[in-house]
């Protein structure tokens, strides 16, 4: 769940607050986490720039000016409470290249990470058979969380039901595709479209790569 919130939540951020950043580059968008150094009111929000190989990297796309999405909170907490706004870089400290000043938001939304929490998207996407790689349905994702998706799309073979596949998803903005592998849970009809079916579709949970292709697409969602 999203929603509006004001700004005494962010002012009030503690130091080592765990951060995750999206650099909204011209190609992919980078994802990097680091923690809170601190918060002028008003003015800028400070982040460490951490000494690792994804930062190091990314050096390159840390230019002033440069567009991100900023999310603040323990992601790792089934309970928590993410603030995510839209900043800009301001710069990289002078004093210490190891902080990265960040404009103050104009705007904060505060994400409620429960469990399984789902994000209202619609998106492009296609099954896959797993051992050919060939297409067999074509769509769109709908209602994501942690554990699983809605698919709805055309009609897969018969006995799709725990059958396993591929999903691919394609991004138009940022001309990205990603692809997880899904096994179909139930199906659903569609009354309105011969030929168009909806499949819930199961996540492994328990996989890095899950949390990392459902954490891109929830802040894809926010940019």
């Amino acid at each position: 769940m999203e929603k509006a919130i004001d700004f005494n939540k962010l002012n009030n951020m503690a130091c080592n607050t765990e951060v995750h950043i999206q650099l909204l580059t011209n190609n992919a968008p980078i994802q990097l986490e680091t923690h809170l150094i601190g918060i002028d009111s008003n003015k800028s929000v400070i982040l460490a720039i951490a000494n690792t190989q994804d930062w190091l990297d990314a050096r390159k796309h840390l230019n002033q000016g440069g567009a991100t999405i900023v999310s603040i909170g323990n992601m790792k907490k089934s309970d928590a409470e993410i603030i995510t706004f839209r900043s800009n870089i301001q710069k990289i400290s002078s004093i210490s290249d190891n902080w990265l000043i960040m404009d103050y938001p104009k705007e904060l939304k505060k994400v409620a990470i429960r469990k399984y929490p789902r994000v209202s998207i619609c998106v492009e996407c296609t099954i896959i058979n797993e051992k050919d790689k060939s297409e067999l349905s074509r769509g769109f994702a709908h209602n994501i969380s942690n554990n699983g998706c809605a698919f709805i799309g055309e009609s897969l073979e018969e006995g799709a039901i725990d059958c396993s596949y591929l999903l691919r998803l394609k991004f138009m903005k940022d001309k990205r595709n990603l692809v997880i592998p899904v096994t179909v849970k139930n199906i659903m009809k569609n009354k309105n479209q011969i030929g168009i079916k909806q499949y819930g579709l199961l996540f492994d949970e328990s996989k890095q790569e899950t949390r990392d292709f459902v954490q891109y697409i929830r802040l894809h969602h926010l940019s």
